[in-house]
């Protein structure tokens, strides 16, 4: 596929896709060329049935155009349904890699509401912190334990079940350990890199059509593998 995207599992019911940085997830209304949903639309027309509208390509999670990973996508609207289902139930679990500015807990749980921010809608903030949000707020909860440290730098293992928008992003932010590169929300600079350092590394769920648990993984991009090698970190 172009732009670097690679499908690593296709079956009849789910297509899961290891999405290079700076691909968007969904079609954007910029016009922007190559999105992963566009591009599966071109190798599978028929998901122009699947989801919620024909250009959702029965897309199930989206990442940030900066973030990398694991994208999940339905192939049929039973498999969608029943996927969506069980994000809501908790049945799904999401794992990333994160490197953080900071010294973390060794374990924390972060379960904090969150919403669109009043006056910019395109970010994110905690209910309740100096930013007003508008309308309601989310319900959200980011686990998290840290792998390595070296240097003011933190790998972190993040687990979320469902997902809301910059989630994780503003989660750790807000605890004080924003994402290295992630400056929308407070992230140091790096002169090696030129994006947040955020990867959608494992992905679990139960199969639509078989309910056997399927585990992916999606290695870590050569970027994020040299930052993390270069300082002394581990995962």
């Amino acid at each position: 596929m172009p732009s670097g995207i690679s499908i690593i599992h296709l079956d009849d019911d789910i297509i899961v896709i290891d999405k290079p940085p700076f691909v968007d997830t969904a079609i954007v209304k910029d016009g922007r060329a190559g999105s992963v949903a566009e591009q599966l639309l071109k190798l599978h027309p028929e998901l122009s049935k699947v989801g919620r509208d024909a250009n959702e390509a029965g897309l199930l999670n989206r990442l940030d155009r900066e973030t990398s990973g694991l994208v999940l996508a339905a192939r049929n609207q039973p498999a969608f349904e029943k996927l969506l289902k069980d994000m809501k139930a908790g049945k799904m679990e999401k794992k990333y890699l994160a490197v953080v500015s900071g010294v973390p807990d060794p374990i924390g749980d972060i379960r904090l509401p969150i919403g669109h921010m009043k006056k910019n809608r395109g970010k994110m903030a905690v209910e309740g912190g100096r930013r007003k949000i508008r309308g309601r707020s989310m319900e959200a909860r980011t686990a998290y334990r840290r792998l390595s440290l070296a240097g003011g730098y933190s790998v972190l293992e993040v687990s979320i079940t469902a997902g809301v928008m910059h989630q994780i992003r503003i989660h750790l932010s807000g605890a004080g350990w924003p994402i290295v590169g992630d400056l929308k929300y407070g992230g140091p600079r790096s002169a090696s890199m030129n994006r947040q350092l955020l990867h959608s590394w494992k992905l679990s769920l139960p199969h639509p059509a078989t309910g056997e648990i399927m585990v992916f993984e999606a290695p870590l991009p050569a970027d994020m593998f040299a930052f993390i090698s270069s300082r002394g970190l581990k995962i």
